[in-house]
C-alpha cells in the first residue's frame, strides 16, 4: 500500500467522522456528559466479555483499561471538575488529574499509569 492510498484512507475516515451520525448506539443517548462516560464503560466492559468468551484478550485488556478511564472521566465530570470538552487526552494525564483533584491518591494514579505504561504491552 503506497503512502498516497493511505493517506487517502486516512482522509476518508476523517470525513466519517466530521458527519452526525443519524443513529445514536441504544444506551448511549444522553445529554448528560457523566453519564455518557459511565454508559461508555458499562458498554465497554460489556463487549470486554463477550471478546474475553471469543478468546480476543488484548481487546479485552485494552477495553477495560478505556473502561477504567470513562469511569475516572465520569467522576471528573460529575464532581464539575471537568467539562466534556475539556477531558485529559491521555491515559497517564486521566489518573493525574483524578489524584489533583482528590478522586484518588497520587500514589494510586502513579500506579494506574505504571501499570498501563508498563505491563499492558506485555501481554501481547
Amino acid at each position: 500500500m503506497s503512502s498516497t492510498e493511505i493517506e487517502q484512507l486516512i482522509a476518508d475516515a476523517q470525513a466519517a467522522f466530521d458527519h452526525r451520525p443519524t443513529q445514536i448506539e441504544s444506551g448511549l443517548e444522553t445529554g448528560d456528559g457523566a453519564l455518557l462516560q459511565l454508559r461508555k464503560a458499562c458498554r465497554l466492559l460489556a463487549g470486554a466479555a463477550a471478546l474475553r468468551d471469543a478468546g480476543y484478550y488484548t481487546l479485552v485488556i485494552e477495553a477495560s483499561f478505556v473502561a477504567i478511564e470513562r469511569t475516572v472521566e465520569f467522576q471528573l465530570l460529575d464532581r464539575g471538575t471537568a467539562q466534556p470538552d475539556d477531558l485529559p487526552g491521555t491515559h497517564p494525564g486521566v489518573y493525574r488529574e483524578a489524584a489533583a483533584v482528590g478522586i484518588f491518591s497520587k500514589p494510586t494514579a502513579e500506579n494506574l499509569a505504571d501499570l498501563w505504561r508498563e505491563h499492558r504491552a506485555k501481554t501481547y
